[in-house]
């Protein structure tokens, strides 16, 4: 009963333990100046124990439309080494292949916004 109870506890502190240690954030970062750019894929390996910084575009209801995330390393004297980034994938909202994209007012459309 008690590694029953060990185990639960440990399995509902992991989602917030992992937060702390990696996941997004909403917001903007400078990133012109690192060396080295690296396209990771959301959710992989490569976005572990990595805090990106998102830039994301909503619509007026706030589905996501799209968004970019970075993540950056300095070197041990803080200066600017690696940038780690990925594109947001949006939901699949418009199903109708007449207006495949999503705007701003929350409606399908034939071209992007």
């Amino acid at each position: 009963m008690l590694a029953f109870l060990v185990i639960v506890l440990l399995a509902s502190g992991l989602p917030s333990l992992r937060e702390s240690l990696w996941g997004e954030r909403e917001g903007t970062i400078k990133t012109d100046d690192y060396r080295t750019r690296i396209v990771v894929k959301e959710g992989s390996h490569g976005t572990w124990f990595k805090t990106f910084t998102c830039t994301y575009r909503k619509t007026n209801k706030g589905t996501l439309m799209s968004g970019y995330c970075e993540a950056v390393e300095t070197t041990n004297a803080g200066a600017c080494d690696t940038v780690y980034f990925y594109e947001k994938q949006a939901p699949k909202v418009c199903t109708d292949p007449k207006f495949p994209y999503l705007g701003v007012d929350d409606m399908c459309h034939t071209d992007p916004q």
